[in-house]
């Protein structure tokens, strides 16, 4: 085959040697590429000249794309997976995938991020005077952060109302857009365009809210207008394609999806930039999508199909041999030559290549025979490392990754130096998603063949060791990248960082110098030799560092910190602020930034910005303490004692070894010494004596003395005098506040309070009380006790009638005061101990008997409760009350009768007492006396109708009512009521299951589904609910939800009747789709009762190709002597089974059992078709021909049968039949001795037969 297409070649293409132009060279590759013969359109391509301008190198080419190795070391190591991207979170892509994963333009645009949200926009620098706003206008953006709406919207409006700055409306314009309220935010979008004209951000704020409101031409507006200002906003360049998209305005979207794409490349996936050059090609713009072909491939240099699309775009700008180049690369990538060379071999031989045999096409049945080749080849050569390396690589094409990783893993067993093993094992990994497993393999990889991969390829494997915290492993790859690349800036950097934490610091040096001699532009560099020089304080040559990073990439914030840092040593504070003030405004977040600004600013004398900085360091970093301390001192310098004190409290919190903090924390407390206070108070007193009714001399008096307690009473008893009551109240107040335990001051304020008729002046009353002992009276107690319980203030009402009590233990009054309350406070231990301790002095007291008898009750102590209520009767019997609450009792002991009775007293004593009627009711239901609890209930409705409305929210006053009328079977009335039951207990079961059951009564299936089903869930142990919820499923025909009901109940409960047989129906009529479980249940049935002719025929219903389930129901129809049926079944399992030899005799016998001896016989005969070595076959057949008078022929097949088993008593017995039935009696008696001699206990056949030849020989 291979000698064949080589002639053809030879016949449709002119070789190399024999092409004389460069036309002639053009055409021939295109021959080859057509045919599909890459790899020699290539070689060809590679040939032709181009004009000089467009002739690219392989080493201009290598400028802008990574370096791949092309050849293979070992042809018979074949790498199927081609050199994926090393450590990246995509999958590796295999070399023959097409391109039908590509995404159309709605999907790359929806790919992009979406409209900007206002809080990711950068602006520029803002003006000197602005920056004192912009400071506290940063509290506002943190609350917007945090979504304090409304605390950030009023920190903007004090800066719009001191300073109207552009950032501020916008800043307000963000936080109304994010809580809604669009046009508000409009609004302030337009007045910060209206103070800065060209603030591109709100531009850029606008357009969203107009794109996200479809108002289309105004959002395309400004976004024009945003890029008209900054033509490099590739965010507006964005957000302006979704516009024109949704307008369906295609081409401008891909125009500006292009622009953002050049701007921004890297914020990108090399998937976008392939399908938008595609879209390009497809408008004729081949030099953009050419462009963009190079961005996809220089993101992914692994990106097989976008390399083929950039070589067909070169072609057609006639960039040949930059085409050839990219040509070459797809083929590197991929392992798979593009043309068949040859037939594969019968068996893989140790030298073969994988390559020729895939190439005989992509197909998956060519990679599975190639997989069972190699599976042979290992077989006969275990310990041939590359059979295990190819069949994982065929693996890996089949994506059968477990596999491939398992064979690799062999490879590697058997050659631990398999380079190649390790980098597909690797790729497999990544395809997994294992990345830093992966990880491991590559560098094993690059170990073994470290010129294997490019320079690129070290450093990010390099990187990814790095994150996974391998710094060894890293630095090593780091080091391989500049043994292959010495001009690779990026490594030196990584090196030099790494080689920094480890404290090698002239290494570290070195490296960052030689980044900065390979690239001029490494900023990152710059700045991190800038640090080695300031920490050695070579202040300029750091100073010079810093300088040249921030040239380089002005955006970065840290070059203008460390700069402010240098500059901060060299005590140059202006220039360190303006550093620091750069630094912030680029990153707002970084808190040493605030913190050493604001010790600049402190060295400047600068104090108002400096507690302004400080504070906004605290707020991004609150637990480093000399922050604290700087803005204690700042606070200090402006006189602001109080703040100041708390500031250096709080960083002697953090730190209470800062220098001097304690000096400074007692001089932020220091105050100035007024003068002579004593003097000028006793001039006062005297005044005060002179004219008591000055009331400006008490004020000044007590600011000198403000802990004077009696001048206060004074001054408070002169505002009475002059009718000043609420000064007056104000003044006894203060008082209290410096004496709280002043009784006379209570006093004189509870009779103040008293006459304005507010509460308080109990509390005041009482602490008089405390506070004056002498005074103390039980009566006043009380009262007070009663006066607080009426203003709802228990506690307080407690502690009176506690009080009182201990002032006199012996009175009744304060006991039932006490117990009273605890009872409402529902304090059933404690009530009970007051109510004991009472009855234990008086004991004829029936209201304290009766009290205590309450407090059991409450707590669930009936026996107590009974004893106390029967004491209380004892002392007065026509107590109806106690008659009630012992029914109670004994009702809860569910002592029924019992307290039917004690009902029945309390209701002789007061017939009006409708709770009486209805736990008598309650009483009654539990008896199971329905006629006489529905008589209890119609007298509730006679004697107080409004009963049962007012009670509508009393749950077990409902549900009881609703067991009651479910018993008479009045089931509108019982479902109205459980209606009501369950919405005040909705997880109550019985309250679901019987509204179940009474809807189900009523034959209303829908309504009764709901609550059955609710009960079910309330009760795993009823099958009761899921019973009735089956029956109500089969009624409505709906088989499945009927089976999984009637299942539940039976898996739950076998006691309910039918429910075995209900689910077999409902079963069976669910057979089309459950039919393996109908199938199952019929043959469990069977195999429990083989006599079960009904399911052997719905087993056949669902089976009708199971000889078996035949045989089975034969079985059991002849067992219920249905003889013919029977006969037919078995007639059917042999048609099914025509060997079935237990049908055969199952079914002659039937025959011999009829006489119908030819019939039996031909039976016979067929079943010896199928086993002509059957014993009890030949017997019976012999029997048939016996009965049927063919004596010959039952006599052959007698010794036919005995042949087979020589021992068995009844063939010889059979034997001697045939001769008997022929006269010969000798022959006869020798078989039927013989027969007597081999008789065992074990013959199956006619044995009192035998034993009675046995009695005829012997006589």
């Amino acid at each position: 085959m291979s000698d064949q297409k080589s002639q053809e070649k030879q016949q449709d293409i002119k070789r190399i040697d024999s092409v004389d132009s460069v036309e002639e060279q053009k055409k021939l590759a295109l021959a080859l590429k057509k045919q599909g013969s890459l790899t020699e359109a290539v070689t060809y391509l590679s040939k032709v000249t181009e004009p000089p301008n467009s002739v690219a190198s392989e080493g201009d080419l290598a400028k802008t794309k990574p370096e791949y190795s092309a050849i293979r070391a070992n042809p018979t190591k074949i790498e199927v997976l081609p050199q994926g991207r090393l450590l990246t979170q995509k999958s590796l892509t295999l070399a023959n995938q097409d391109n039908s994963h590509a995404l159309d333009l709605v999907t790359i645009i929806n790919n992009f991020p979406g409209f900007i949200d206002p809080s990711q926009w950068t602006r520029e620098t803002l003006s000197p005077e602005e920056k004192t706003a912009e400071i506290v206008l940063q509290k506002a953006i943190n609350y917007l952060a945090e979504n304090k709406w409304q605390e950030a919207l009023t920190v903007c409006e004090e800066v719009i109302a001191a300073t109207p700055i552009a950032p501020a409306y916008k800043t307000k314009g963000n936080i109304l857009q994010k809580i809604g309220k669009i046009a508000e935010a409009i609004s302030c979008y337009h007045q910060a365009l209206g103070v800065a004209p060209e603030f591109v951000e709100v531009y850029a704020n606008l357009g969203g809210i107009y794109a996200q409101q479809q108002e289309w031409s105004k959002s395309v507006d400004a976004y024009q207008r945003a890029i008209e200002i900054k033509p490099n906003f590739a965010g507006a360049y964005r957000n302006l394609a979704k516009v024109w998209y949704k307008q369906g305005q295609k081409e401008k979207a891909i125009a500006c999806t292009y622009q953002a794409l050049s701007l921004e490349p890297e914020k990108a996936s090399p998937q976008i930039h392939h399908n938008i050059g595609v879209e390009l090609l497809q408008l004729g713009q081949i030099e953009e999508a050419s462009q963009c072909f190079e961005r996809a491939v220089k993101l992914d240099p692994q990106f097989i199909v976008a390399y083929q699309k950039l070589a067909e775009t070169l072609e057609e700008q006639g960039k040949w041999q930059q085409a050839a180049l990219s040509y070459r690369q797809a083929l590197v990538l991929s392992p798979e030559p593009s043309e068949i060379t040859a037939e594969p071999p019968a068996t893989p031989s140790h030298q073969e290549t994988e390559v020729n045999l895939l190439s005989q096409g992509t197909g998956q049945d060519k990679i599975v025979q190639a997989i069972e080749r190699y599976q042979l080849a290992i077989a006969k050569e275990p310990d041939s490392a590359e059979h295990y390396a190819n069949l994982g690589s065929l693996y890996a094409q089949k994506q059968q990754w477990e596999e491939a990783i398992t064979v690799y893993q062999q490879a590697i067993k058997v050659d631990p130096n398999f380079a190649g093993v390790y980098r597909n094992l690797a790729r497999v990994l990544e395809r997994l998603e294992k990345f830093a497993e992966a990880s491991k393999y590559w560098f094993k990889a690059l170990s073994l063949e470290p010129d294997r991969a490019t320079a690129v390829e070290h450093f990010q494997l390099g990187n990814s060791l790095l994150q996974q915290g391998d710094i060894p492993s890293a630095i090593a790859c780091y080091r391989q990248t500049l043994q292959l690349q010495p001009d690779y800036s990026p490594a030196y950097h990584q090196l030099g960082e790494l080689l920094l934490q480890q404290n090698q610091i002239e290494q570290a040096s070195a490296c960052f110098r030689q980044a900065i001699a390979n690239n001029s532009q490494d900023a990152k560099s710059y700045q991190a030799l800038g640090r080695i020089l300031a920490a050695a304080e070579d202040w300029q040559s750091a100073i010079d560092c810093y300088q040249k990073a921030i040239a380089i990439a002005p955006q970065d914030a840290r070059s203008y910190h460390y700069l402010g840092d240098v500059f901060c040593k060299q005590e140059l504070y202006q220039e360190a602020v303006q550093s620091y003030y750069q630094a912030r405004e680029l990153d707002n977040q970084f808190s040493w930034t605030h913190h050493n600004l604001g010790d600049a600013l402190l060295n400047l004398h600068r104090w108002q910005e400096a507690i302004l900085t400080y504070r906004q360091a605290i707020s991004l970093k609150s637990d480093f303490a000399w922050s604290h301390y700087n803005l204690g001192e700042a606070l200090s310098k402006i006189a602001d004692w109080e703040e100041a004190y708390l500031a250096y409290r709080q960083g002697q919190k953090l730190d209470p070894t800062l220098p001097g903090i304690t000096e400074r924390i007692a001089h932020a407390l220091h105050y100035r010494i007024k003068s002579d206070f004593n003097s000028a108070y006793k001039l006062y007193l005297q005044a005060i004596k002179r004219e008591p009714e000055n009331l400006d001399n008490y004020a000044k008096a007590l600011s000198i003395s403000p802990q004077a307690t009696d001048l206060y009473l004074a001054w408070g008893q002169a505002l009475v005098n002059q009718n000043q009551i609420d000064s007056a109240i104000a003044c006894y107040e203060q008082a209290l506040k410096v004496q709280p335990n002043f009784a006379e001051a209570h006093r004189q304020l509870a009779i103040l309070l008293e006459r304005l008729g507010n509460q308080e002046a109990a509390d005041h009353r009482y602490l008089a009380l405390e506070n004056a002992p002498q005074e103390t009276k039980v009566e006043a107690y009380l009262e007070l006790g009663n006066t607080f319980l009426s203003q709802k203030q228990p506690l307080k009402a407690e502690k009176c009638y506690r009080r009182a009590l201990e002032i006199s233990p012996h009175l009744v009054e304060p006991y039932l005061c006490l117990g009273k309350l605890l009872l409402q406070e529902q304090k059933w231990p404690a009530a009970r101990e007051v109510y004991q301790q009472a009855v234990a002095q008086h004991p004829s007291n029936i209201d304290l008997f009766y009290h205590l008898g309450e407090t059991d009750y409450y707590q669930g102590q009936w026996g107590e409760a009974i004893a106390s209520y029967r004491q209380v009767i004892a002392l007065q019997p026509n107590f109806w009350q106690a008659y009630h609450h012992q029914g109670d009792a004994l009702l809860n002991l569910e002592q029924w009768s019992e307290a039917v009775a004690c009902y029945h007293q309390a209701l002789a004593l007061n017939p009006d007492f409708v709770w009486s009627y209805h736990n008598l009711g309650t009483a009654l239901t539990k008896l199971e006396q329905w006629s006489d609890a529905i008589a209890c209930y119609d007298k509730i409705s006679e004697i107080a109708p409004e009963f049962w409305q007012e009670n509508q929210g009393d749950f077990a006053i409902q549900s009881q009512l609703g067991d009651v009328l479910f018993q008479q079977e009045r089931w509108p009335e019982a479902i109205s009521v459980y209606q009501r039951a369950s919405q005040l207990k909705p997880n109550d079961f019985w309250c679901h299951h019987n509204l179940g059951k009474a809807y189900y009564s009523l034959e209303q299936w829908e309504q009764a589904i709901a609550p059955l089903q609710t009960a079910a869930r309330l009760n795993s142990k009823c099958a009761w609910s899921r019973y009735y919820l089956g029956e109500i499923y089969a009624r409505q025909e709906k088989w499945d939800l009927a089976v999984a009901a009637y299942r539940e109940s039976l898996a739950i409960s076998t006691e309910i009747a039918e429910v075995e047989n209900k689910l077999s129906h409902a079963l069976h009529q669910q057979a089309k789709s459950n039919i393996a479980d109908a199938s199952k249940y019929y043959r469990s049935q069977v195999s429990q009762d083989p006599g079960d002719i009904n399911s052997y025929r719905k087993l056949l219903e669902i089976t009708q190709n199971d000889p078996t389930v035949y045989y089975g129901l034969a079985n059991a129809l002849a067992a219920a002597d249905k003889i013919h049926e029977a006969s037919i079944y078995y007639q059917k399992a042999i048609a099914i089974k025509p060997d079935y030899d237990e049908a055969f005799i199952q079914l002659g016998e039937i025959l011999l059992s009829q006489n119908r001896w030819q019939e039996a016989i031909d039976n016979y005969h067929q079943a010896l078709e199928k086993n002509p070595q059957n014993e009890k076959i030949l017997a019976n057949l012999g029997a048939a021909l016996l009965e049927n008078g063919r004596f010959k022929e039952a006599m052959t097949v007698y010794r036919q049968a005995i042949t087979l088993n020589p021992n068995n008593p009844m063939l010889h017995y059979r034997i001697g039949d045939v001769f008997a039935r022929q006269g010969e009696t000798d022959q006869a008696s020798e078989s039927y001795r013989r027969a007597v001699q081999l008789e065992t206990t074990n013959i199956p056949l006619e044995t009192t037969k035998l034993s009675g030849k046995k009695q005829m020989l012997n006589s």
